[in-house]
């Protein structure tokens, strides 16, 4: 009757799921791929497949000289395939953060042309703690952050003049001259040691990946009272998690979130 995927909503997927007698939130609709608009794909999930964390292997790195990291499955079995490029990880307590950010390490100490920073500012570093050996640096203290963050913006100034006599556009990462990718644990941290911190931050973020730079944000307090979010605005890849408000999907997905089908 003229209706596409994009028209079950979550009240006929749960007609469909109580015709079949399945699990509440269990139905899946999607397109065919290929065929009509009207054709649709139903699926339930009868057990959740992403109940126990699945991790990449060995073989799911991708190549050293490709910008990408694998860092999991969908639950349909699809690789999660992100770019190495300013992100945000965002999403309730317990969602799965942990998981995804040692999943992006364990990627990362692989790459020969990247160097990795860390910022962990809890106490004992419990995240990037023990990724310290495979770091060029971790900063855990407020003044650690603040040498960390004001050796970053000179550097990529350093490197804008490089590029400028050598005549390239974007940066080429080389092991001598790796591309800098900057983890920070927790940036709620970051905001609560006050606007100094914050706003170099924010600087950061507002340099260019054709400098050979990337900054990873991951949070597990999405608001905007907890986190800087003009850090946040120049994240331009999100990898969204469970979460409790929708005032926290919006934050992650912008504004238009919950009425674009965000989930």
């Amino acid at each position: 009757h003229a209706r596409v995927a994009q028209d079950f909503t979550d009240l006929r997927k749960s007609r469909l799921e109580s015709a079949f007698e399945a699990r509440l939130g269990s139905a899946r609709v999607m397109p065919v791929p290929g065929a009509s608009a009207r054709m649709v794909d139903i699926r339930f999930m009868l057990a959740d497949p992403l109940k126990d964390a699945i991790t990449p292997t060995e073989a799911d790195v991708t190549e050293d000289d490709e910008m990408t990291l694998d860092i999991g499955v969908f639950e349909s079995g699809a690789k999660v395939i992100i770019d190495i490029m300013h992100t945000l990880i965002a999403g309730a307590s317990d969602a799965g953060k942990s998981g995804i950010v040692n999943a992006i390490m364990r990627g990362l100490v692989r790459k020969k042309k990247i160097a990795i920073l860390g910022i962990d500012m809890k106490p004992g570093a419990p995240e990037l703690g023990k990724w310290r050996a495979n770091m060029e640096a971790l900063a855990t203290t407020e003044i650690e952050v603040e040498w960390m963050l004001t050796m970053i913006v000179r550097a990529i100034v350093r490197r804008g003049e490089i590029m400028s006599q050598r005549g390239i556009r974007k940066w080429k990462p080389t092991e001598e001259e790796p591309f800098i990718v900057l983890i920070v644990d927790e940036a709620a941290q970051i905001k609560k040691a006050g606007r100094k911190l914050t706003m170099l931050l924010v600087k950061v973020s507002e340099l260019a990946r054709a400098y050979g730079f990337a900054m990873i944000m991951a949070t597990q307090h999405p608001t905007d009272k907890s986190i800087p979010t003009e850090a946040a605005a120049n994240c331009i890849q999100r990898i969204g998690l469970e979460c409790k408000a929708s005032t926290a999907e919006r934050l992650i997905f912008g504004d238009d979130a919950t009425k674009d089908g965000w989930r």
